[in-house]
């Protein structure tokens, strides 16, 4: 497993240690935000009795606490990471799913390396990556829909990522594909979190700006969150203003955003999380996002409320 992205993909620039750090890989955003509201609007937490759900732009756990995302990327299904992965003190777990192994091994797994580790798994669907077709979109929730028996199941810790990077940058077409695979996602019984990318490959600003809004308006649960993925074309001048507009977006209209994937690029980042037992078994990048004692993972990710009693996270 890599810490941002699922490619080894090289930085054009390197990217402010102040984003890396405060993001922790995968994190919401609201940089220089209050802390969440401690408890969820009552009338949202009755709409949303099974699982986490967004309200007033935060996200909240199933007790109506909130919960900010601070986590990692497994993008082999079958890489021994799961212990390296507690031990790092990341909250959440974003899975690169393999949709051809059944689904009922693929919950089976997801329950035994993020649930009953105390961390909250985000599944998702890598076979439309960077595609602009809507129809490889459709594939992606086609497969979900027919899968929902099997992943409803996990509804009360799940958040799906409909597909990972999909779609034109910039564009209606993008609104209104993601228009159509809530209303289907939905009628289809998942009710949690749906997690959507911007499109251009999860970089593109023009999306989230003038598109994201309808799209979370058209899902009638307002459960929806939004994904920037910073590496490739973000440079330092821009990452900075387009994540204060994303947080007006988040305080004006109740949305969410995270930072899906991050990374300075040159092959930096986790050495064999499933063997990290020390920080020599980190890269310095790694080093910097787990054990950074301003922003690393062990100082910033909160267990989510429901597992915080029950699981023990390792030391």
């Amino acid at each position: 497993m890599r810490l941002a992205s699922r490619r080894r993909r090289a930085a054009a620039t390197a990217l402010p240690t102040a984003l890396a750090w405060a993001a922790a890989a995968l994190a919401t955003c609201g940089w220089g935000a209050p802390e969440p509201s401690a408890t969820a609007p009552a009338q949202s937490r009755a709409r949303h009795a099974e699982g986490f759900f967004v309200a007033a732009g935060r996200l909240y756990d199933p007790d109506g606490v909130a919960f900010r995302i601070r986590g990692v990327n497994r993008l082999h299904w079958d890489s021994a990471s799961a212990e390296g992965i507690v031990r790092s003190h990341a909250n959440t777990v974003r899975w690169d799913i393999d949709f051809r192994r059944p689904a009922a091994a693929n919950v089976a797994l997801v329950r035994a390396d993020s649930i009953q580790r105390g961390i909250v798994p985000i599944v998702g669907n890598w076979n439309a990556t960077c595609s602009h077709d809507p129809a490889r979109l459709q594939g992606a929730v086609d497969t979900w829909v027919a899968q929902a028996r099997d992943w409803t199941q996990l509804d009360r810790y799940l958040i799906v990522n409909v597909a990972n990077e999909w779609g034109p940058p910039d564009s209606p077409a993008w609104r209104d594909a993601y228009v159509r695979a809530i209303g289907t996602l939905r009628r289809a019984g998942y009710r949690g979190p749906l997690l959507i990318d911007t499109g251009g490959c999860g970089q593109d600003m023009g999306d989230l700006l003038h598109y994201s809004t309808a799209v979370f308006d058209s899902d009638p649960l307002h459960n929806v969150l939004f994904a920037l993925h910073v590496y490739g074309g973000t440079t330092r001048d821009a990452i900075g203003p387009d994540l204060a507009q994303l947080a007006a977006l988040e305080r004006e209209r109740g949305m969410v955003f995270i930072v899906g994937e991050f990374g300075p690029g040159r092959r930096i980042g986790y050495a064999g999380p499933g063997h990290y037992r020390s920080a020599a078994d980190l890269t310095i990048f790694g080093r910097e996002v787990v054990l950074d004692p301003h922003q690393g993972l062990r100082v910033l990710a909160r267990p989510v409320s429901i597992f915080a009693r029950s699981v023990r996270r390792g030391g």
